[in-house]
């Protein structure tokens, strides 16, 4: 597979796949007037040059000045930024359910062990339970208002 630089109002974009060109051609974030290589070669050539781009960008109809291609890049790293943002955000989320499994885990245990030891009515139970997701409770919002 080939892997190209494209260079579009003076910033390179790369290495790309040429799947990766022709979608960003076709999402019109790379104008005809982009200087591309492929990634073993020295020499630029026009994006339009390379007979597969030239197709993709044949099927475009729009207008290409130093504005729209300033926008179109602006956007392009915006949505880089968002889908950072939001593994980020991802990665946060599931390791806090991870802590919060173990310690709901380590609780029961530990609950269940001190049962094991002693014999208890059944309303001393159900205020050990409730006082139990009391606990568990005032856990959650203590770890949510330091995450804040």
């Amino acid at each position: 597979m080939k892997y190209y630089l494209i260079n579009v109002n003076n910033q390179d974009l790369g290495p790309l796949s040429e799947s990766e060109v022709v979608e960003l051609i076709s999402r019109g974030y790379i104008p005809p007037i982009a200087r591309c290589k492929e990634i073993d070669q020295d020499s630029w050539f026009s994006v339009k040059e390379f007979e597969i781009f030239e197709k993709e960008l044949k099927k475009l109809d729009i207008t290409w000045d130093e504005d729209t291609i300033i926008a179109k890049l602006k956007e392009l790293d915006a949505h880089k930024t968002k889908s950072q943002i939001k593994d980020a955000i991802q990665k946060k989320e599931n390791h806090k359910k991870d802590i919060d499994t173990e310690d709901e885990t380590y609780s029961k245990k530990s609950n269940e062990l001190q049962l094991d030891k002693t014999i208890i009515s059944p309303q001393t139970l159900k205020n050990l339970e409730e006082e139990k997701q009391k606990i568990n409770e005032e856990k959650k919002n203590k770890r949510k208002k330091k995450h804040l």
